[in-house]
């Protein structure tokens, strides 16, 4: 693979998961003020969410086989 074609796809990915990772945070932030709840999530709830992230990580990088 071209250097060029790794950069484009990596600078891509970035973009991608820094605007999915900003709609993900601006809707819990919404439901939470929606339900006056001061946090949006707690910390057992924010870890479930990093392993699960982690995992479809895995999975399609195919780490998972």
């Amino acid at each position: 693979m071209k250097t060029s074609i790794k950069t484009i796809t990596i600078i891509v990915g970035t973009a991608l998961g820094a605007l999915l990772g900003y709609e993900a945070a601006r809707i819990l932030i919404k439901q939470s003020e929606a339900a006056g709840k001061s946090s949006p999530v707690t910390a057992s709830q924010a870890l479930q969410v990093g392993l699960g992230a982690l995992g479809l990580l895995r999975q399609v990088s195919g780490g998972g086989k």
